[in-house]
């Protein structure tokens, strides 16, 4: 599994579970089982749209928001991390081959667990608008 696909289900994994486990530093477990996920990023006006399904064992169903920032990006970190009303919120900067900066929010409503993020990329060479749009769904055991 790419690094890429493993970020994206972890981030939007995070608040699917009937019963999470949190911490101020954006820590939470997830029920394991079966996932639907989709994802879609926009740099610039290049698009990247990923959907898929994964199984998700115990011992892979917790991750913090600074682990998934790593797993998306060696070179990025999640900061400013706050909590508030079961949601939380974010700053995500990347350096190195990618560098920006976004601000992301992580909710869960009616059963559907979304990641937003909004913010900028440094693509080729240019400065260019990023928005990121990711949901999931535990769809039943593995």
């Amino acid at each position: 599994m790419s690094r890429f696909l493993a970020a994206a289900l972890a981030l939007t994994a995070c608040f699917s579970a009937p019963a999470l486990a949190e911490n101020a530093t954006g820590s939470v477990t997830v029920e394991p089982g079966l996932w639907a996920w989709t994802h879609e990023t926009i740099i610039g006006q290049m698009p990247i749209n990923e959907s898929s399904t994964q199984c998700i064992h115990p011992g892979q169903n917790q991750m913090s928001l600074k682990e998934m920032a790593e797993e998306l990006n060696n070179d990025c970190q999640a900061r400013d991390i706050t909590e508030t009303n079961g949601a939380y919120a974010f700053t995500l900067t990347c350096s190195g081959q990618i560098p920006g900066q976004a601000k992301g929010s992580l909710t869960k409503k009616d059963g559907v667990v979304e990641m937003r993020a909004t913010g900028y990329a440094n693509a080729l060479g240019f400065m260019a608008p990023f928005t990121m749009k990711a949901s999931a769904t535990r769809q039943g055991d593995c």
